[in-house]
């Protein structure tokens, strides 16, 4: 496996399950960098016509994983950003409807 995949596939053991169904393997495990297959039958052509798909599989998987994570790091900071930046106030229940406007125009240019 290469090296890019190995933290993933560590973190995400059930990863291997489309890999294990398209070649009819009993399991198929991680470990130690290396995907470890296991079968009563001879998969060995299976595996070799599968591996390459089962590698680009995981390497995208492992980039939108960390995509991921990037962007849920930046909309928290984004987040107590807007929060930092809120002006909380009571408005009475008669008056509400001149705070927000016909359809909501002074709500929308308050924004």
């Amino acid at each position: 496996m290469p090296e890019e995949v190995h933290q993933f596939c560590s973190s995400k053991p059930d990863e291997h399950k489309d890999l294990q169904k398209a070649c009819e393997a009993m399991s198929v495990k991680y470990s130690s960098g290396k995907l470890i297959i296991l079968s009563q039958k001879d998969i060995r052509r299976r595996v070799e016509m599968m591996k390459d798909f089962h590698i680009k599989n995981l390497e995208q998987k492992a980039k939108l994983a960390e995509k991921v994570t990037e962007l849920t790091s930046s909309l928290e900071k984004s987040k107590k950003l807007a929060e930092s930046n809120t002006e909380k106030f009571q408005v009475d229940k008669d008056l509400l409807k001149y705070v927000v406007g016909t359809k909501g125009i002074n709500i929308i240019k308050a924004r």
